[in-house]
């Protein structure tokens, strides 16, 4: 069994005007939940920020960013296992917003209903720059700016690929844990609100963001290698103009069983929404609570908003579907008149746990297992590491203990959880043999030396298996 613990945050509008003086005790808090949420979930392997990071996309603003996030990554950090990578998209509050009078600015407001075909190719285009590409480079200067110097995002890491798309928030992203992939898409949807007012079915986006994040692959990068895979952007599905809506982003983007779920946030308030239509797989949004969210009504009233989730992925050796889970956490108001979080109980969680967790939702796997479940299948023999496959268990042990000392690191950097059960300073044979104990001892005579061997096959194709 693979999970991969996804923390998702949305909205937290760093250098919002009376933030300052809010802010901390509700920080404090958020902390404090977190770590009784991990304890019983599990360490985070994936955060995912869809958008509105800061306020007003100043440079200032992502700089106290940065020192809270630093902050986070300390909690986050759990020993013998690597750090959570950061994954986010920009949100319309994340732009530094130009002129609304500027001429460009006034063709990219209508973009998504006059969809100008030269102006796409002057947006997405790599280079040169073109007049409409530059007035988005100047507005997402300091929001590139941040994220290229962001130390979390996963730079140098072995078990993880990451791919920048045209957009900044455009990308394409892939997580390798105990022999399982996890993907990501990420799409900017919010290039083309630059300036106030309502944008609820106004925005597009382009089926080149999708393709080019991809590296052209399209449908083909999900057939390289990934088990399940998440989408992320800032704007829910309906602020798309409704003819980009239904023929770009539900025709051939958001295809029915490509994504495991859709994060998402902009609207503040969390909500969670499975629909299947034509009796195929169900879309799943989730839209994710603001962080920090601070509405004023019409009467001058304000209304505090601050939440979060957690999901599990679930991938079983083996199997042909996986499942996730989400730990939905809101703050609410106490008797005693401070703000406090705790389980978002608007959400049907499971009544059979007591985690405040939602009862799991399947869905089909990307590709089929390599590797068959002995158990699942009625069988425990160590003889073989797969019944699909029908490898054999010593020509398997042979190979991994004929391996260089290099090469045999590159398999235990790829096991998260094999690290602290393996040193990676003994002879490759006695390395061997901890990861033997460590496989067969969490998993069965089979278990996890399936994933092992998932890890061996993909470095190494070509080397032979003799008993």
């Amino acid at each position: 069994m693979t999970r991969f613990h996804i923390l998702h945050l949305t909205d937290l509008h760093y250098g919002l005007t009376g933030q300052e003086a809010l802010f901390p005790n509700i920080r404090e808090d958020f902390f404090a939940d977190l770590d009784v949420l991990l304890n019983r979930v599990g360490a985070i392997d994936i955060v995912l920020f869809s958008g509105d990071l800061v306020q007003s996309g100043a440079k200032e603003q992502f700089v106290r960013l940065a020192q809270l996030l630093e902050a986070l990554w300390k909690r986050l950090r759990v020993p013998n296992s690597p750090d959570p990578i950061l994954l986010a998209v920009p949100g319309n509050h994340d732009i530094a917003r130009p002129k609304p009078n500027l001429p460009e600015v006034v063709v990219l407001q209508d973009l998504a209903t006059t969809n100008r075909a030269e102006v796409w190719e002057d947006l997405l285009r790599p280079a040169p720059a073109g007049r409409y590409r530059k007035v988005l480079d100047k507005a997402f200067r300091e929001y590139r700016g941040w994220w290229d110097a962001c130390p979390y995002t996963g730079k140098g890491r072995t078990d993880f690929q990451y791919d920048a798309g045209p957009l900044p928030g455009d990308f394409s992203a892939a997580l390798e844990k105990d022999g399982a992939r996890l993907g990501i898409i990420g799409l900017n949807s919010t290039f083309l609100q630059l300036t106030g007012g309502d944008y609820q079915g106004k925005l597009a986006l382009s089926l080149n963001q999708f393709h080019q994040a991809t590296k052209d692959k399209g449908a083909g990068w999900f057939q390289d290698n990934i088990d399940a895979c998440l989408l992320m952007t800032h704007q829910p599905p309906d602020w798309l103009v409704p003819a980009n809506r239904s023929e770009i982003f539900s025709g051939e983007i958001d295809i029915p069983g490509r994504f495991a779920a859709h994060f998402c946030g902009h609207m503040h308030v969390p909500s969670a929404e499975a629909r299947a239509q034509g009796w195929s797989q169900p879309r799943r949004v989730l839209r994710g609570g603001s962080l920090f969210g601070l509405e004023t009504h019409p009467d001058g009233s304000k209304q505090r908003i601050h939440g979060y989730a957690v999901c599990s992925i679930e991938l079983p050796a083996g199997a042909a579907r996986g499942s996730i889970r989400a730990f939905p956490r809101i703050a609410t108001r106490q008797s005693g008149g401070h703000l406090r979080f705790d389980r978002d109980v608007t959400f049907n969680l499971a009544r059979e746990s007591d985690d405040g967790g939602t009862p799991a939702e399947e869905f089909e796997r990307l590709r089929s297992p390599s590797m068959g479940d002995n158990q699942a299948n009625g069988t425990d023999s160590p003889t073989t590491i797969s019944t699909n496959l029908s490898v054999d268990r010593d020509a398997f042990l042979n190979a991994l203990s004929g391996l260089s000392a290099i090469d045999f690191e590159k398999i235990i950097l790829r096991l998260p959880g094999a690290r602290g059960n393996v040193s990676d300073q003994a002879p490759v044979e006695k390395g061997v043999n901890q990861l033997i104990v460590w496989a067969e001892s969490t998993g069965g005579p089979v278990g996890k030396l399936e994933a092992v061997y998932r890890v061996f096959h993909r470095l190494f194709p070509n080397v032979p298996l003799n008993p």
